[in-house]
């Protein structure tokens, strides 16, 4: 007797398995927007954290293309920037005791809590003794937005 839908020995052919999905290696540089302006975050940071509190030298932690370095130095602080990816060309500063340090916009795009702990203690290391830090992550609203985009 045939092999047929009906006889009892049939069963439908087993599904193959879906192909895999292909794992996306997770890159948090590519998040560095190509702005040619300042960011808001950086502006608030000349506008109300240097004159009078006497703030003169800051690191940008995470500065990708470097854009609020460039604002830093045209408000006439001594800036430099630093960006762990080889390819936007801020190397590791030599020396650390910067007034202030800033990392905008780096800690929501860390896999882990555990690399954002490393990565605010790497931003720490880098402020002299009574220094500053400014931490500011994307808002709630800008995550999900490009979620939903898919970025």
């Amino acid at each position: 007797m045939p092999d047929t839908p009906g006889s009892p020995q049939w069963a439908p052919p087993a599904a193959s398995p879906p192909p895999p999905s292909p794992q996306r290696e997770y890159q948090p540089h590519k998040t560095a927007t190509s702005r040619q302006a300042s960011s808001p975050a950086s502006r608030a940071v000349t506008g109300h954290l240097t004159g009078p509190p006497g703030i003169k030298s800051v690191l940008d932690h995470g500065c990708g293309r470097g854009a609020d370095v460039a604002h830093y130095r045209l408000a006439g602080l001594a800036a430099e920037g630093f960006g762990p990816h080889d390819g936007f060309g801020w190397p590791r500063p030599g020396r650390t005791g910067f007034v202030l340090v800033t990392s905008m916009f780096v800690v929501n795009v860390l896999a882990d809590v555990w690399q954002r702990i490393k990565a605010l203690k790497d931003v720490a290391s880098f402020a002299r003794p009574g220094g500053h830090l400014v931490i500011v992550p994307r808002s709630p609203e800008e995550i999900t937005k490009a979620a939903a985009d898919g970025d």
